[in-house]
């Protein structure tokens, strides 16, 4: 089986794993069983509300072929089946993630299909220990490789995680045409077809805080954003400081989530390096996730903590 094979059975579960997980909100008991084998595939245990799509990948044998992988769950007396195939029906690639979560404001451009994903790293050990109500200190760098799509505000962010910003990289060889863009930084301010805001969208605020709806899935601005979120483990036991931005689709007002009215993504630190604080109030064993989003596409990396008292 080739890679893009195994690609396209990753997508199509990560997009029914965002079904089932929609449905399944408070997991409470749970029973669940892969029909790849081991049961522990690297999903999650713990479910936020409303749309959480591509949130983990299940590697198959090579001779999988035109079998079908069942992920059963049981929660409260109810069960849940999602379904992955490597049917081509199923084929997604970045421009089809960035539609699923609503990003760059819903954007269809051809563009979006090239997208480079966030670049993370997450220094120290994947596995730590702290003791209960002592804070853990969470470090971790992001950058947005192709600065796209970029900031409605033109402003630049960090290109990698080492913290160089999109107004730092060079700039490609000049076009024949002598158009003139100056980096890719330049995309930001320039009003295309597939760009609605572009300068005139940037000069009015209303347009950098909310948009109405324009598609049966919720919308977010561009930007690089990074949030840590409980992926298992017990979420209630675990308190981040400062608040984290939601990284599901919580459309309610004021509700810190890019998806939310009036909201806008903040600057991301100059230096690509984002600091928080994890506390505990119950013993146990918690995996944390950083994820990195640049409001289209997403890279993540977990950390797992042992809470003891």
């Amino acid at each position: 089986m080739d890679a893009e094979r195994r690609r396209l059975l990753h997508d199509v579960l990560r997009v029914h794993e965002c079904e089932l997980a929609r449905r399944v909100r408070h997991p409470g008991r749970r029973r669940e069983r892969h029909r790849t084998g081991r049961t522990d595939q690297g999903q999650p245990t713990h479910f936020y509300p409303r749309r959480n799509p591509f949130l983990f990948t299940i590697h198959v044998p090579k001779d999988f072929g035109t079998k079908e992988l069942t992920w059963t769950l049981t929660s409260n007396g109810k069960t849940e089946h999602a379904y992955a195939s490597l049917k081509t029906d199923y084929q997604i690639d970045n421009q089809v993630i960035s539609t699923e979560v609503g990003g760059d404001f819903g954007s269809l451009r051809d563009e979006l299909r090239t997208n480079v994903p966030p670049e993370l790293k997450v220094p120290g050990e994947k596995r730590r220990s702290v003791k209960i109500g002592e804070p853990l200190t969470l470090v971790a760098f992001a950058g947005d490789p192709d600065n796209l799509p970029a900031r409605r505000d033109g402003k630049p962010q960090p290109r990698n995680a080492s913290g160089m910003t999109s107004h730092d990289a060079a700039p490609p060889a000049a076009p024949a045409s002598g158009s003139g863009a100056a980096g890719v930084a330049a995309r930001a301010p320039q009003p295309t077809p597939a760009s609605a805001s572009g300068a005139a969208g940037a000069a009015n605020p209303a347009n950098l805080l909310y948009r109405p709806p324009s598609s049966i899935v919720p919308s977010s601005g561009p930007g690089l954003r990074l949030s840590w979120i409980v992926y298992r483990g017990k979420a209630g036991a675990v308190t981040f400081t400062p608040d984290q931005m939601k990284t599901w689709t919580d459309t309610r007002a004021y509700a810190n989530s890019p998806w939310s009215p009036p909201y806008a993504v903040p600057l991301p630190p100059p230096d690509g390096k984002w600091t928080a604080q994890a506390t505990f109030t119950e013993p146990g064993t918690y995996v944390l996730r950083a994820v990195a989003s640049d409001g289209a596409i997403f890279t993540y990396d977990n950390v797992t903590v042992t809470a003891t008292r």
